[in-house]
Order: C-alpha cells, then sequence, then structure tokens
C-alpha cells in the first residue's frame, strides 16, 4: 500500500499517459495533463481535487526538465518524485513485454514506495521558487 496517493506520468509517442495510484494500490487512468501551462494549472487543481490535497507526482527527469510541469507543481504545493531516464526505460522495456503505456505510468507512481530503489529517486519538494532548480 501507499503512504499517500501517487500520479504517474509517461511521455509515448508525443502524449502523456497519466494514472493514479491510491493509498490502497488501486490504478485509475486519468485525463492527461494538456501542453501548456494555464492547462497545467486546471490540471493540477482538478488533481487536488479529485485525489486529494496531499497527492505526490511522478515523472522522468527528461520530462521535468523540458515541461513547466515540475515548477507549477512546486509554486501548487504538491511534491514531484523524479525516476532517472534510465531507470524509467528499464521499466519501459519490462512493462512493454506485457502491457501498454498505462502500466509505465502505474509503475512510476509505485517506485518511490519500493524501499530498494527510493536512493535512486530524487523528491522535489516545495522549494523556495526564487532558488533554480538543476536536473
Amino acid at each position: 500500500m501507499n503512504a499517500t496517493t501517487r500520479c504517474g506520468l509517461w511521455r509515448m509517442r508525443g502524449r502523456t499517459l497519466a494514472v493514479v495510484v491510491d493509498t490502497e494500490g488501486r490504478c485509475q487512468r486519468i485525463a492527461p495533463p494538456p501542453d501548456d501551462d494555464s492547462g497545467y494549472w486546471d490540471w493540477l487543481s482538478c488533481l487536488g481535487a479529485q485525489h486529494g490535497l496531499d497527492v505526490e507526482l511522478a515523472l522522468t527527469e527528461s520530462m521535468a526538465r523540458s515541461d513547466s510541469l515540475l515548477h507549477l507543481a512546486q509554486h501548487s504545493n504538491i511534491p514531484v518524485w523524479l525516476i532517472p531516464d534510465k531507470l524509467a526505460d528499464a521499466i519501459r522495456y519490462v512493462a512493454f513485454a506485457h502491457q501498454r503505456g498505462h502500466s509505465v505510468a502505474a509503475l512510476l507512481a509505485r517506485l518511490p514506495d519500493a524501499g530498494s530503489w527510493r536512493p535512486h529517486l530524487r523528491q522535489v519538494s516545495n522549494a523556495d521558487p526564487r532558488q533554480m532548480l538543476l536536473l
């Protein structure tokens, strides 16, 4: 079981897939975030309203670098788990052997609760917005 509800995000073929894993371990596909900043704000607000204010995000480092979603989540006080790209690619390779892209997003959401993998992840919390985040 998860200590918190977490949303895993996975970019595949130019689109983003989103899966929420709740505290009981149940997965739910949700509408993905749009590709613009104003849409991100609305999406983050809906995520918190539908899945609780303690929801966290889990996404790859490359997605965090190429999107403003990480910074907007920080401003919304939503913790974000960053997953190294090589680890996410390995998960994708194993998951695609049997499943589809939503399974990768669900696995990314569950990864911070897997104790042996946690040292390889980085949690970005509500840092001072005046400081620059280096990935």
